[in-house]
């Protein structure tokens, strides 16, 4: 949907989906499971099914996008005034972009958050392009008739940085199913169909992490130096289209002779798309930066 307030359609295989805050929106993608991409929440198809979804209709896209909200540094606040609610993004736009699309799938941040807590992060960087948090699972049995937990590891970032590390992708939209082998050539073609369209995608990954595994020492070298342990969940994309006044300011560049270009850390498909929204797409040539080094 447009804007950060929960309130929009969600659309599950092109089939219209709505919880208790969800009428009916536009502009955000997903490709998940072993599915070609469908609108999630907020497409402009997704038509609002008649009153709440039932807690059997919400149980996968609320499993599916659990990751989005705990692998998520940022905040979307509410308030209300006059009885108007308000909500204020604080933090990254993208990560709160997330936010909202699991607030529209019925999921409860509160409660999510004490069934697993986060014990373990690795927080954003531009050089490696993917955040991590690790989380207490529910318990599981142990040795001597004890009682455990097992620890999840939620990885999001960069889709071309993270395939690599994926084995596995979740099967039939169930986590708790077992997972099939990746499709590599599956993703890559949903991640290009997704950017060529100027969204910005991220992946969202997986893993149980082996019992009495040192946390301490989680940093991304030690993620990197795993080789291929995730279990792909979905490609999420967002649409943040140029300003209007960008647009015309570069209209006003290139009548005064001056010519004008893009850095961004988007995939080189998404910046194509959007330097053509700018009218700075040229012919066509995008540089990425292993290209230009």
């Amino acid at each position: 949907g447009v804007g950060y307030a929960p309130k929009g359609g969600f659309s599950i295989q092109g089939q219209g989906q709505t919880s208790r805050l969800a009428t009916v929106g536009n502009s955000s993608e997903v490709a998940a499971g072993d599915n070609a991409p469908a609108p999630a929440a907020g497409s402009r198809s997704a038509a609002p099914a008649a009153g709440s979804c039932s807690a059997a209709e919400l149980r996968a896209p609320q499993a599916l996008l659990e990751g989005a909200m705990l692998c998520n540094d940022s905040v979307l606040a509410s308030s209300s005034e006059g009885g108007k609610a308000t909500y204020t993004p604080l933090g990254a736009p993208t990560e709160v972009a997330l936010l909202t699309v699991c607030l529209k799938a019925g999921i409860d941040q509160k409660q999510l958050k004490l069934a697993k807590p986060r014990v373990a992060s690795v927080p954003f960087e531009s050089e490696h392009k993917f955040m991590a948090t690790v989380h207490e699972g529910p318990p599981v049995a142990a040795a001597a008739g004890t009682a455990g937990r097992k620890h999840i590891i939620f990885v999001k970032g960069a889709p071309d940085r993270l395939m690599p590390l994926c084995k596995s992708q979740v099967a039939s939209d169930d986590v708790s199913a077992p997972h099939a082998p990746l499709d590599l050539a599956f993703w890559q073609e949903q991640q290009a169909a997704l950017s060529s369209k100027g969204l910005r995608v991220l992946a969202l990954c997986r893993a149980e992490l082996p019992d009495g595994e040192d946390l301490s020492a989680l940093n991304p070298a030690a993620i990197l130096s795993r080789g291929k342990f995730l279990s792909m969940v979905m490609l999420l994309a967002i649409l943040d289209p140029p300003r209007e006044e960008a647009i015309t300011a570069i209209q006003v560049a290139h009548s005064a002779g001056i010519q004008v270009k893009m850095i961004t850390g988007d995939h080189a498909l998404t910046a194509l798309a959007i330097g053509g929204m700018l009218g700075i797409a040229g012919k066509g040539q995008v540089f990425t930066g292993p290209e230009i080094d």
